[in-house]
């Protein structure tokens, strides 16, 4: 039995840089060493600056 796969589209910056806000998100919300929440949370700051620089360039 063959299974259809559905191609692929190439990643966006916009959709890497909400994939890498979303994965910052769950380190500074799930981690239990304070260093490292306090260095995610600054991650999570600086890739959602990038994302909203993103989506201006497309807009």
């Amino acid at each position: 039995m063959s299974q259809k796969r559905k191609t692929r589209q190439p990643a966006t910056d916009i959709t890497v840089w909400e994939r890498a806000v979303a994965h910052y998100r769950r380190i500074a919300s799930r981690d239990r060493r304070p260093g490292v929440r306090i260095w995610a949370g600054q991650r999570v700051a600086e890739c959602a600056a990038n994302l909203r620089r993103a989506q201006l360039e497309v807009a």
